[in-house]
């Protein structure tokens, strides 16, 4: 493949002469010098592999509205240098429409006016390592019909009204890595059947960091795996159209969460934050002529009052962490619970149980009188182990969970679970000297914990003394099945639970009686120098 050089500073007619030539032939341009342009700069290669290496210098458009039109062909733009620039103050830097297959790889693309810095129609997009976009008074990337787009690596994307806007029909963005994404708005996502994923980076907005439109957006997906959304002002995700949003990683965090007006809400993992105070509006939907007022500080808000919507919105909560200032975690307007449903969640403020399943018992794991994880559980059936919370706190060692907030008995997760639950997690506080606990267990119901330090084996003068009628203690074992017996020699190096096994006591009874068996003594004889005792029994037919 030759490369072909555009050698001189501000020539633009030898810019114009290498992408001829590099529109049959293919090719690199390295930029040699700083070069202003008066025309659109086209480039229509089908089937040909174009690099222009801006190579720490500046392409700029003194009239019209955009800089690169590229048409056709596989087109890559770099800059290893972090200086390199394709600008239009007041216009488009690069256009990339239908059929090409356009790479940012490095460099700075500006755009200005009522325009966006890059738009995308019909074709591929690809921005990766350090690029920098930015829109100084409109979109950063504007994405239109059938359009694939993916930013990653430490790309920049800025827009003064917004980051990213994703329109048209069944187009497609991708963000990953480490992306910054800022804007009024971050990612906007409009049109029928946008596909949008959020695998990484950072998106930042004064108003939703994501958001759709109730009435120009249809039938969107949105996924959520990873990447930290804020706004600083409002609702984090605002969802009012048709669609789904999954959210299975993230941090989410505003004043609200996530506010649905229509839409299935899948939550299944990542963390909500919302810590706003008081209540304000959010987007433009009415009641009765006025806007309706939503409490701050509430991390998921199903908003099914307004005038205007076609459908309501349905949420499911799977799973996730929850962190609000309202004391209501979560909160459907209509005060509907089938709008609501709560399978299981960690949040540090109880829910209302009226959006829990109907179908399901549920356990309250709550850690230091605040934090509550809800688990649901099938009726009559045994908690998965998996959805056991193993909860940390700086300072302290977890012990296990209590059925009581006093820590008398030991939740046993082997059980059914009946009916709805509270457990209560106990910690115990760490020393400098490295010490265990030892917790021995009676039939599931008492027990004492003792601690031990280290190395050192366990004090009989601190082994309990449980006494059961009619048996005696076999022994201390490590697990309930009694197939492991404890060697009390043993030093003790981790945390460990004793269970206690008693077996019959085989002593016979002095005066025992049934139905069809009575011992009588019958004969006492005194003699002179004691007294003897002879028994006789007589076994009734």
């Amino acid at each position: 493949m030759p490369n072909v050089y555009a050698e001189e500073a501000n020539n633009e007619s030898t810019l114009t002469q290498a992408i001829t030539t590099a529109q049959t032939s293919g090719g690199t341009i390295t930029i040699t010098g700083n070069i202003t342009t008066n025309d659109m700069i086209t480039i229509n290669a089908p089937s040909q592999t174009i690099t222009i290496d801006l190579n720490g210098h500046t392409i700029t458009r003194t009239g019209g509205n955009t800089v690169f039109h590229i048409t056709n062909g596989n087109v890559t733009f770099k800059d290893d240098t972090g200086n390199g620039k394709v600008e239009k103050n007041d216009g488009i830097a690069i256009y990339a429409d239908t059929g090409s297959n356009v790479t940012l790889n490095g460099g700075n693309y500006i755009g200005g006016g009522a325009f966006p810095a890059v738009e995308v129609n019909g074709a591929t997009l690809t921005v990766s390592g350090k690029t920098y976009i930015e829109a100084t008074t409109d979109i950063g990337i504007s994405i239109h019909d059938t359009s694939t787009v993916e930013v990653k690596g430490e790309a920049t994307i800025k827009g003064e009204k917004q980051g990213i806007s994703v329109g048209g029909t069944g187009s497609k963005l991708t963000v990953s890595d480490n992306v910054n994404i800022e804007g009024e708005y971050g990612i906007g996502v409009f049109g029928n059947n946008s596909d949008v994923t959020i695998d990484g980076g950072n998106i930042k907005a004064s108003s939703f960091a994501v958001s759709g439109n109730g009435s120009q957006t249809t039938n969107s997906t949105i996924k959520i795996t990873g990447g930290n959304l804020e706004s600083t002002g409002s609702a984090a995700i605002y969802h009012p159209q048709t669609g789904t949003l999954t959210i299975e990683g993230g941090n989410i965090t505003g004043k609200i969460g996530i506010v649905a007006r229509q839409g299935t809400i899948d939550i299944k993992g990542g963390k909500i934050t919302a810590s706003g105070n008081g209540t304000d509006s959010v987007g433009d939907a009415t009641e009765n002529g006025g806007k309706i007022q939503l409490p701050l500080g509430t991390a998921v808000i199903v908003d099914n009052k307004s005038n205007g919507y076609s459908t309501t919105a349905n949420v499911t909560i799977n799973g996730g962490d929850f962190d609000t200032t309202s004391s209501d975690p979560v909160v459907s307007l209509k005060d509907d619970e089938n709008d609501i449903t709560i399978e299981k969640g960690n949040f540090n403020k109880p829910v209302n149980t009226k959006y829990l399943n109907s179908d399901k018992y549920y356990v309250d794991f709550v850690i230091d009188d605040e934090h509550v994880i809800v688990v649901g559980v099938n009726k009559n059936s045994k908690i998965n182990t998996a959805d056991i919370p193993k909860p940390t706190k700086s300072g302290y060692s977890f012990i296990n969970w209590y059925n009581e907030s006093t820590f008398d008995t030991i939740f046993d997760t082997t059980s059914e679970i009946t009916e709805n639950k509270t457990v209560y997690a106990r910690f115990t506080k760490n020393s400098s000297v490295t010490k265990y606990y030892v917790e021995f267990v009676v039939e599931g119901e008492d027990s004492t914990t003792i601690y031990v330090r280290s190395g050192r084996t366990i004090d009989k003068s601190d082994i309990p003394e449980y006494k059961k009628e009619g048996f005696k203690l076999d022994g201390w074992y490590l697990d309930k099945e009694y197939t492991k017996k404890f060697d009390f020699t043993t030093p003790i190096t981790a945390d460990i639970t004793l269970y206690a096994k008693y077996t019959k006591d085989d002593v016979i009874n002095e005066n025992p009686k049934t139905s069809d068996n009575i011992i009588t003594y019958i004969s006492v004889g005194i003699l002179s120098f004691g007294a003897l005792l002879i028994a006789r029994r007589k076994i009734t037919e």
